[in-house]
């Protein structure tokens, strides 16, 4: 799986990103920043939008609001938005206090330019996930995570901020933890502790920090995106942007299953009783056989087979009065042969139905006339077929 950090530059006016490729059980295999050219090629993707691209707030829900239908949310959260909500796409997360419901909110604008440019690319979203969310917040704590070139603030799940940090070793805690803090302090909801993990970053003295906060300050475990793990943040992707999975399918799926199932039932049920049919109508036919059989050949003779009996039986009485039967091939052939001459007949297209000689040949013989006269006077139908339109092919039928 390819795991992308993307920053809110990209993909204009930078290309590139973090990018970090894992085995199936999450062990990293290689990591970079680069632009799409060199990124590894995977079929799947999941997105990392850093701490700024996302906005948490929390909308105060009334007891008597039911269910947190989007009519809910969009009359909680309007006040507290500078534009228009219709513009944001938001999540709805767990509740932390009673009667209020975090939110997390992202530009609508903002996802669809992220997952256009990556479908583009090639490449198949199928999770996105705010940075914030891939840092655990220990009760009573607070975090603060410090990279090279910026860093953010968590409170809990659902309250996280962004700030630049230009310094390779911050000197004092950024303004935004000051106006956190103070807010905290007014509403007696100071955190235990404020644990500093680096992100990349190089960590302050928390001696100093702590001095300057009021809240004793600790060195905590390196934070690492490119190895956080991701299945306790919310997925973005859902509403509109929403990825169907498996089961999804499946189930959306089922009403046509249940039809072709009936169908499949309706004609397996059509064919078995059409086979019944059939099966009464074959031994039908073969008793009727067998009685006409019996009625024009009567005698002890045991019947195997009425309808090949008949035949064969059939043929003997033509025999014995000279007519053809069926199988006489042979004599029409032989019949032609006199006719027209072995070799006119040695390499010509033959063709037997119906008590008919079919020979085609590539170029008619010379006495054609004669041999059509010569069976005609033996008792034969002869016929000498020529289409003058065509390459020299001519046919011959006799029949008797």
């Amino acid at each position: 799986m390819l795991r992308l950090l993307i920053p809110p530059t990209w993909p204009i006016p930078s290309t590139s990103c973090g990018w970090a490729l894992q085995d199936d059980d999450g062990r990293l295999i290689q990591s970079g920043h680069s632009d799409p050219r060199t990124w590894p090629v995977t079929e799947d993707c999941e997105v990392i939008l850093s701490t700024e691209q996302c906005l948490c707030l929390e909308a105060e829900i009334p007891a008597k609001a039911g269910k947190l239908s989007d009519d809910v949310i969009v009359m909680a959260l309007e006040e507290q938005l500078l534009g228009d909500i219709a513009d944001e796409h938001w999540v709805i997360g767990k509740r932390v206090t009673e009667g209020k419901v975090p939110v997390c909110l992202v530009r609508r604008q903002r996802i669809t330019d992220v997952l256009e440019t990556l479908r583009q690319l090639g490449r198949k979203v199928r999770r996105l996930v705010w940075e914030a969310q891939l840092v655990a917040v220990p009760a009573g704590s607070w975090v603060v995570v410090l990279e090279a070139q910026r860093g953010f603030i968590c409170t809990h799940h659902y309250s996280a901020w962004a700030f630049p940090s230009g310094a390779s070793v911050p000197p004092v805690p950024p303004v935004e933890l000051a106006l956190a803090l103070a807010e905290a302090r007014k509403a007696e909801a100071l955190p235990g502790r404020i644990e500093l993990l680096s992100g990349g970053g190089n960590l302050p003295d928390v001696d100093a920090w702590s001095r300057q906060t009021g809240v004793s300050c600790v060195i905590g475990e390196v934070f690492d995106w490119r190895t956080a793990p991701v299945h306790k943040a919310d997925n973005l992707l859902c509403g509109p942007f929403a990825v169907a999975s498996n089961g999804q399918a499946l189930r959306r799926l089922k009403p046509a299953f249940w039809v072709a199932g009936l169908a499949l039932a309706v004609l397996a049920g059509a064919a078995i009783m059409e086979s019944s049919l059939l099966a009464r109508r074959d031994v039908a036919l073969r008793e009727d056989i067998t009685a006409t059989y019996k009625r024009s050949f009567p005698g002890d003779r045991p019947v195997l087979d009425a309808y090949a009996q008949l035949l064969a039986d059939s043929a003997r009485l033509a025999n014995r009065r000279g007519e053809l039967a069926d199988s006489d091939f042979l004599t029409l052939l032989a019949q032609a042969g006199d006719a027209l001459g072995a070799e006119a007949i040695a390499s010509p297209r033959l063709k037997y139905e119906e008590r008919q000689l079919r020979i085609e040949f590539a170029i008619a013989p010379k006495n054609i006339s004669d041999a059509v006269q010569r069976l005609q006077s033996k008792g034969y139908t002869a016929l000498f077929i020529a289409d003058g339109g065509r390459p020299p092919t001519l046919v011959i039928g006799i029949s008797r």
